[in-house]
């Protein structure tokens, strides 16, 4: 064989030898971006499961608050309830006070000045005992309380009317004999005994149903909207604070993805 054939067949070879090494080079950069894409993929459907968990998870939680706040609501209403009475006892009391001051004035100096308060503290006295009576209504215990009222108000209104018209009719010397008495002393004392007794009863609703509220406070490892932020938290961090599979390879993937 000559030199000239045996320098063109080692040029074939050489040749031959290269289109391999480039064919193989392709094959394996195909086979890495078929890996790529499929990688890709699966990423994709897991970000899809982990968005529709989210919107899942997103819906319980808003029916759970929606729950709990139509609960507060119905919780709310016999607390603002109780403190209507508390402060129509509180009314009532102040009412019959400012009526005294007014008769005691009258009583003293005979000057009408006096009695001007008088026709809206029995206004107030009237719309006090109203309220009283439809706010309690369905409690027996505080109407069979209330009910202790009406002789001693009733008795209260009839001395105050006597002595101012005393005052009136007969002068200062005729209304001392119906004060002297301690009439309407005894009457306002009758009428703080079942006002207190009252509001004992109301306080004591008032700490039963706040101990109620306590009892069903769901605990925050059952709390819906506890355990779906704790899962959130878990799924964007890892335990020790380093950022999830998503976070950490995503870019590793592009990497790959562009040396393909």
């Amino acid at each position: 064989m000559s030199e000239v054939e045996s320098s063109n067949r080692s040029a074939a070879d050489q040749r031959i030898g290269h289109e391999g090494t480039h064919t193989g080079g392709r094959a394996a950069r195909a086979a890495l971006a078929g890996s790529v894409r499929a990688v890709r993929t699966t990423v994709g459907r897991l970000l899809t499961a982990g968005f529709v968990l989210a919107v899942i998870a997103l819906l319980t939680v808003g029916g759970s608050s929606y729950l709990q706040t139509g609960s507060l609501v119905r919780d709310r209403a016999p607390v603002e309830r109780t403190h209507q009475v508390l402060n129509h006892i509180d009314g009532l009391l102040s009412t019959f006070t400012d009526a005294e001051t007014g008769q005691r004035g009258y009583v003293i100096t005979g000057e009408d000045d006096y009695l001007a308060p008088c026709p809206q503290s029995l206004a107030a006295i009237a719309d006090n005992l109203a309220a009283l009576s439809d706010l309690t209504a369905d409690n027996p215990r505080q109407q069979a309380t209330f009910a202790q009222l009406q002789a001693p108000v009733h008795d209260k209104l009839a001395e105050l009317a006597e002595t101012i018209t005393l005052r009136r009719t007969q002068g200062f010397a005729a209304a001392p004999s119906v004060v002297l008495t301690n009439r309407g002393a005894g009457s306002m004392a009758t009428i703080r005994e079942p006002l207190d007794n009252m509001r004992s009863e109301e306080n004591r609703l008032l700490a039963k149903r706040a101990d109620q509220r306590r009892r069903c406070r769901p605990h925050p490892a059952r709390d819906p909207v506890g355990v779906a932020a704790r899962s959130a938290a878990r799924r964007g961090r890892r335990p020790g604070g380093s950022p999830g599979f998503f976070a950490t390879n995503g870019s590793s993937l592009d990497r790959v993805g562009h040396e393909g």
